[in-house]
């Protein structure tokens, strides 16, 4: 059993066109036929129509935001790059007829489990144009009831255990697939503690596999000596020049990748850092810009704190004086029940019966006039108060405008800081595409040595071939070899002219 994933992709249509219908052959522009469609199926979807099923699947895809709004889901965050997730089961071909429509499907069914997708949209399709059996299933990863996307964390491992899981439940992992039985067996014991070394399989293709193992074998130790000599030479040749702790240093792509990872997430924490200073900054002056605020207030309403304590002092011996007179007694009295019903309080007696027990009691006179003093000083201090808070104010705007002055220059410099560091990356990434693809050529260059000597070997092992090199042998044997002919000299004479 193997499992083969596809890229993820976004359109439904293209993948449908693709899996219902015949291969294009060169020249073709449209196919019509689908010849090679065994069977489909679906899953989730109430229509056994596949052509029906793709298009639900498009509709579900393109109306994920809604889903999500009916589920209760936020709709922000990072959108997914497809919603198209492909991949085939396919059998060994000696199992070619053993394996009935429901037995697939069953395979499918628990192959979808081990990933997480039972409860997704799918199209199952059956072609018969190669000589093992295979399927091709299509999932869509946006969930039809809340919108979101199937989370597909170590999803070709999922894959590859099940597989194994599925021969050795069939008890044929032995017989299809020896090399992950070794494989499943050398984890479980690395599980344990034993130190025991595997290679993890390649997605090739069977065919592939075969004719590089043809090419391998014809290839000699010299050219695998040549061949190691040029990819040492090619990974001495990518070094960049660096600066570390004072030294220069010339480091591979490998550990120049490491080393601009670590500078990349530096620069990030100098900047993050440096706007938090700021803001800290900001902060420091801001409580320092109040103090001198109120402290300006303050200083600017003295003289009239002074003023109005000078003249409550005056008052308070104005007062005493004239209580010391009958008729200032009931000037006193008059002045204290005035005061005392304009600031509320008194109005629930007459006038004559206030005015009787202020004068009738020398503490109600003295209340009275106490008040009206502490009336101006509140006054003063309720207008002090006005004027530190609008000043105060004022100093939280201009604190507001420098905080959103530091955010938009973090955001400019954080910015720009991403875009160089995003140059970086994908000139780096450049370099290791060029140097990949110099290793891919020299690869590819050795492997053609080893094909070219593997067709010599074959073509020598025809009868044809070998009776055709024996009379050519032959015919050079007995065919003496011709004597060359010595060249005359040349006889003719040069005669010049007027002899």
């Amino acid at each position: 059993m193997i499992a083969k994933l596809s890229k993820r992709g976004t359109s439904f249509k293209g993948v449908s066109a693709y899996l219902l219908h015949d291969k294009r052959e060169e020249g073709d522009r449209q196919i019509n036929t689908s010849e090679r469609v065994e069977w489909t199926a679906t899953r989730n979807i109430m229509s056994d129509n596949a052509q029906f099923a793709f298009r639900v699947m498009s509709a579900t895809a393109m109306d994920k935001d809604r889903l999500k709004q009916d589920a209760g889901i936020s709709t922000a965050g990072r959108k997914s790059k497809g919603d198209v997730y492909h991949y085939s089961l396919a059998w060994h071909p000696d199992e070619q007829g053993k394996f009935s429509k429901e037995d697939m499907l069953s395979a499918v069914d628990s192959s979808l489990k081990a990933i997480g997708a039972e409860n997704h949209q799918a199209v199952i399709v059956s072609h018969n144009d190669e000589p093992q059996p295979h399927v091709h299933i299509v999932v869509n990863l946006v969930d039809p009831k809340t919108g979101k996307n199937l989370p597909l964390n170590y999803d070709r491992k999922r894959l590859d255990e099940w597989a194994y899981e599925y021969r050795k439940e069939r008890g044929e992992e032995q017989q299809y697939c020896p090399n992950r039985d070794k494989k499943a067996k050398a984890i479980e014991a690395r599980k344990n503690g034993q130190k025991v070394p595997y290679v993890a399989g390649e997605n090739v293709p069977r065919h592939l596999i075969d004719d590089f193992n043809d090419a391998r074998s014809h290839v000699t130790p010299e050219d695998i000596k040549k061949f190691r000599m040029h990819q040492a030479e090619l990974y001495k040749q990518n070094t960049t020049a660096v600066y570390v702790d004072g030294k220069v240093q010339h480091l591979n792509l490998s550990d120049f990748g490491k080393y601009q990872k670590s500078k990349h997430g530096d620069e990030h924490k100098a900047l993050d850092q440096q706007f938090k200073d700021r803001k800290k900054t900001i902060e420091k002056d801001h409580k320092q810009e109040v103090r001198q605020a109120t402290d300006a207030v303050k200083a600017q309403m003295k003289p009239a704190f002074t003023e109005a304590y000078r003249q409550n002092q005056n008052d308070r011996e104005f007062w005493k004086k004239r209580d010391k007179k009958l008729i200032g007694k009931l000037q006193n009295a008059i002045d204290t029940v005035i005061f005392t019903r304009s600031i509320g309080r008194g109005e629930n007696k007459n006038f004559i019966s206030s005015l009787y027990g202020a004068l009738s009691s020398a503490g109600v006179r003295v209340q009275g006039v106490e008040r009206k003093l502490e009336a101006r000083l509140r006054d003063l201090k309720k207008e002090e108060k006005s004027q530190i808070k609008q000043a105060v104010n004022m100093v939280k705007v201009r604190k507001a405008e420098r905080q959103e002055a530091a955010r938009r220059d973090y955001q400019d410099s954080s910015g720009k800081l991403s875009e160089r560091q995003g140059r970086e990356v994908k000139e780096l990434k450049s370099r290791w595409r060029d140097f990949g693809e110099q290793k891919r050529l020299a690869f590819r260059a050795l492997k053609q040595k080893g094909l070219l000597r593997a067709q010599d070997a074959k073509s020598a092992e025809r009868p044809e071939v070998k009776i055709a090199k024996e009379q050519f042998d032959k015919e050079k044997v007995e065919k003496p070899e011709r004597a060359k002919r010595k060249r005359k000299p040349r006889s003719r004479k040069r005669t010049r002219s007027g002899e």
